[in-house]
C-alpha cells in the first residue's frame, strides 16, 4: 500500500533525490516557496522545507533499500525504533494548500521618491528626510537629510525607515 514518508537528505540536495526516485517511478513532493534574492535580483523556488522531502511510496513493494540508499539521503524519518513512520495524506494535503496561498517573500517597497521618512537608527537617527531611491536589491535605500543647511544624501538599510 503507497504512503507518504518524509526523508531528510543532505543540504541542498532535495531536487537531486526527488528526480532520481522519480526516474524510479516514485512519485515525490517537494514543496517550494518563491524566495527574492536581493544579490541576484530575481525571485527563485526554493524548498519550504530546508533538507526534507516527501515520497509517495509502497514500502512492501518497492524495498526500503531502494529508496534509502539513493545518493543525497540521509534517511527516511520514522520513530524511535528506525522504522519510517508514514505522513497522513492529510499533511500532505494541508501543506499543498499553504504553499499555494504563500506569497513571493520579497522586497517590501513600502516608499515611494519624495516621501517623507523618519530615520530610527544609526547616526542620524530621528532626523526626517526625503526618501530619494531603492539601492542594492531594495535592502538599502538613499535619503535627502538636512545636515549644516543643506540636504545631503545618506545611505540606510530600508529597515532604519519609518
Amino acid at each position: 500500500m503507497h504512503h507518504w514518508y518524509a526523508l531528510y537528505t543532505k543540504p541542498r540536495a532535495e531536487r537531486q533525490i526527488s528526480q532520481a526516485l522519480q526516474v524510479h517511478e516514485i512519485e515525490t513532493y517537494l514543496p517550494t516557496v518563491e524566495v527574492w534574492r536581493a544579490r541576484r535580483r530575481r525571485v527563485e523556488k526554493e524548498p519550504l522545507f530546508a533538507c526534507y522531502l516527501f515520497a509517495r511510496i509502497d514500502l512492501e513493494r518497492v524495498g526500503r533499500s531502494a529508496v534509502a540508499w539513493t545518493p543525497g539521503l540521509r534517511y527516511m524519518v520514522g520513530g524511535e525504533a528506525g522504522e519510517p513512520t508514514p505522513v497522513p495524506d492529510e499533511i500532505i494535503n494541508y501543506i499543498r494548500q499553504g504553499v499555494t496561498k504563500m506569497t513571493v517573500q520579497g522586497p517590501a517597497i513600502r516608499f515611494q521618491p519624495g516621501d517623507l521618512v523618519q530615520i530610527t537608527e544609526g547616526p542620524f537617527k530621528d532626523l526626517d528626510g526625503i526618501f530619494e531611491q531603492h539601492l542594492s536589491g531594495y535592502e538599502r535605500a538613499q535619503v535627502l537629510v538636512q545636515v549644516l543647511g543643506r540636504l545631503t544624501r545618506y545611505d540606510v538599510p530600508v529597515e532604519w525607515l519609518k
